[in-house]
């Protein structure tokens, strides 16, 4: 028998959708209200016991027992990615009234997310009750572009006091087969898997085949080169993926892997106590770059190097250029470590190879070849008139003059590497390439160094502009732009990776410029003995003017003032340039790699250890 509707004690909830419409310039006010009616007159009552089962559901996806099961082929949630809370708190607090409103103040991290659900932009939102209405999905390079009405935000409200909306996760996994689309995109995404794989044979093997014909810069037995070539690419990837690890696992409690995972408890608790992760992250900087100039000493082939007989345009190319180390390196070294790094940060790290890497970035750190950034840190502190944060205590009298006596000694040493990196430069003993004019070299060197340090910067840069106002960010249109680029749609997800390749890539380039190459019988830089010129050929000092002027120097300056860097031109073009070098999928073997190796090792998803509510907001 029917109960009366305002009955309290027989109160129906309501199965709300906050649906977006198209402006009344894209649709006529007639089209709009007329769906808005059927929308209306289409309302679902759900009763209570189906409330309860669908707040405790994990993927909220029509099915047998659900209102919408009715609903037409194709409909269904979108998926939701790391501003989910955000959004739910939206929609908790978001009434019929104020909902357009509400939107228009979500951070710039979460409007995209939102939008990209949606399938529409400059869209307006309204709060309506609806069933089983017909809605059209087209599917086009994994987005869904809702016609209609879009189930996106579908959530349980019961006694209009509370909703929580749930979205499905791999929204392209549900697609309906068979389009042309569907169909174009997965050949075009197999294409790039395979040309990318061969492509990273072909590489590996070339940068092999240079190092057995002798013909890398490392004047030693072959086998020794392969061997260190190896151990330098593996633990190259460690670091990459080891960082992120350390970084996201800080607020997970744990207790909650204490036992499953002990290496990795221990890594944490060193790397999380008092101001650690700061300097396990600017000492694994250092290491990083250290070891990409050791990658490049032992793979790199000398001029006119031609270990497979292969066209000289190709040589060229491949082995004088060093392409060929590059992809080997930015492909096996960097992005499959991260791939697999991102969900399985408590396997990856739960070995002892990362402990020593934890302690010997520590160790750089405390060293204090790098303290100089410190000064730089201080500096922009003072300008912006803001406290250096710690989670540490005041350091002691004797402290603070072992840490400015570090600070001293480290800006005298950055200043002599960076003196010696000239003096080679001028003098033509650099690994540039052969016939470069003295002062292209120059110019080439500052001009990469200042690429490498806006990509290092301009995330951190981005990132911080996510919850400023878009009032207050649309006064500065080129930040502004620059912002919607990344944010929009995937871009984000497509520009890391495009934006590794190209550091990556820089990095290697600014390694080979740096380097010291001075033939016996040459006269040495500055007329330094030849023991000590030996050690400036290992490249050491040209690592730490990479690490400090092209990396951290930037992070600190983008953390201090994130608009005035957001707001540079260049920082569009290289935002569209990490786009096409992600699109053109040189790397795409990665995504292949990455499963493979995960199968191998036995890696889990984080979920498989840590309960999903135990993932947010748990004190370390």
């Amino acid at each position: 028998m029917k109960q009366e509707k305002d009955s309290p004690s027989n109160q129906k909830e309501e199965y709300i959708v906050s649906a977006p419409f198209p402006t009344d310039e894209e649709k006529g006010t007639s089209d709009l209200e007329s769906q808005e009616e059927v929308a209306l007159n289409n309302e679902i009552n759900i009763e209570e016991s189906m409330v309860s089962h669908l707040l405790e559901s994990e993927d909220f996806l029509p099915k047998n027992d659900n209102p919408i099961a009715t609903q037409k082929q194709g409909m269904f949630p979108i998926a939701c990615d790391d501003t989910e809370k955000e959004i739910r708190e939206f929609m908790v607090t978001s009434s019929r009234s104020n909902f357009s409103k509400e939107a228009s103040k979500m951070s710039l991290s979460a409007r995209p997310a939102l939008e990209r659900q949606v399938g529409m932009r400059n869209i307006q939102f309204r709060h309506i009750r609806v069933s089983q209405c017909n809605i059209d999905v087209d599917y086009f390079n994994g987005a869904h572009i809702h016609e209609e009405i879009n189930p996106f935000s579908v959530s349980i409200k019961y006694d209009e006091l509370e909703a929580m909306p749930d979205f499905h996760k791999s929204f392209r996994a549900q697609a309906q087969p068979g389009s042309c689309w569907d169909q174009f995109f997965k050949v075009l995404d197999g294409l790039k898997y395979i040309y990318s794989s061969i492509l990273l044979v072909f590489c590996v093997v070339l940068v092999n085949a240079g190092i057995f014909a002798r013909e890398s810069y490392m004047d030693i037995h072959p086998a020794g080169s392969f061997i260190i070539f190896w151990f330098l690419i593996l633990w190259l990837a460690m670091m990459e993926g080891g960082q992120g690890c350390i970084v996201g696992l800080k607020q997970i409690d744990k207790k909650l892997y204490a036992e499953s995972h002990p290496i990795s408890l221990k890594i944490n608790e060193i790397s999380h106590k008092g101001d650690n992760m700061e300097r396990v992250i600017i000492g694994r900087q250092f290491l990083v770059v250290l070891v990409v100039f050791l990658i490049n000493l032992a793979g790199s082939a000398k001029p006119l190097a031609d270990p497979l007989n292969l066209p000289p345009l190709v040589n060229n190319i491949f082995l004088t250029n060093g392409v060929a180390l590059m992809i080997s390196s930015i492909v096996l070294g960097n992005l499959t470590s991260q791939v697999n790094a991102a969900e399985c940060m408590l396997d990856f790290i739960n070995n002892y190879f990362m402990f020593f890497t934890a302690y010997v970035s520590l160790a750089i750190e405390y060293s204090g070849l790098l303290h100089s950034v410190y000064l730089i840190q201080y500096i922009f502190a003072l300008m912006t008139k803001s406290p250096v944060e710690s989670d540490e205590p005041p350091r002691s009298l004797l402290q603070n003059f072992v840490f400015w006596g570090k600070v001293t000694a480290s800006t005298v040493l950055l200043f002599f590497s960076l003196a010696v990196t000239l003096e080679a430069l001028f003098r033509s003993q650099s690994g540039i390439w052969e016939g470069t004019p003295v002062w292209a070299s120059v110019i080439l060197f500052f001009l990469f160094l200042c690429v490498v340090g806006l990509m290092e910067g301009m995330q951190i840069a981005a990132f911080s502009l996510m919850n400023m106002p878009e009032d207050e960010l649309n006064k500065h249109s080129v930040a502004a732009a620059n912002c919607a680029l990344m944010f929009e749609g995937t871009n984000l997800q497509a520009f890391l990776i495009g934006r590794q390749m190209f550091v990556a890539s820089l990095m290697f380039i600014v390694a080979k410029i740096a380097s010291i190459s001075v033939e016996e019988g040459e006269r040495n830089i500055f007329d330094v003995p030849d023991g000590f010129q030996v050690f400036l050929n290992t490249g050491l000092l040209g690592a730490i003017v990479l690490t400090v002027i092209g990396s951290l120097a930037w992070r600190v300056i983008a953390s201090a003032f994130p608009l005035p860097f957001m707001s540079n031109p260049l920082i569009y073009l290289i935002i569209r340039i990490c786009l096409l070098l992600e699109m053109v999928g040189i790397c795409s073997s990665v995504w292949i790699l990455s499963k493979g190796t995960k199968a191998l090792f036995k890696y889990k998803t984080d979920e498989n250890y840590i309960p999903k509510d135990d993932t947010k907001n748990v004190e370390p």
